[in-house]
């Protein structure tokens, strides 16, 4: 066992000898067009059947061995086939009845 770092020690970083990080375990990182600073965190509210519509879609994502994509990733997608769906609607000319 180590000894106990002392404060100087502690507020630098550690020691003398440098510090190798165990790789990381686990799945691999997303591959997103978005970079983590195009991306905020928002906390919403939803049905609770989209919840755990978005639950079984992330399991058979897994199940099926295919690129791991988190619940958030799901939601971006949706919405930006939403946007895009909005935005054709309202290139189309207004249709008088």
């Amino acid at each position: 066992m180590r000894a106990k770092p002392s404060l100087d020690e502690f507020r630098t970083g550690g020691g003398d000898e440098p510090q190798q990080q165990a790789p990381r375990k686990g799945r691999p990182p997303k591959q997103s067009t978005d970079g983590p600073e195009d991306r905020i965190t928002k906390t919403i509210r939803i049905a609770r059947a989209h919840n755990l519509r978005l639950k079984e879609e992330v399991l058979s994502d897994v199940r099926q061995g295919e690129a791991q994509r988190s619940e958030s990733d799901l939601i971006d997608e949706a919405l930006t086939l939403y946007w895009k769906h909005l935005d054709k609607r309202k290139q189309k000319p207004c249709e008088a009845a």
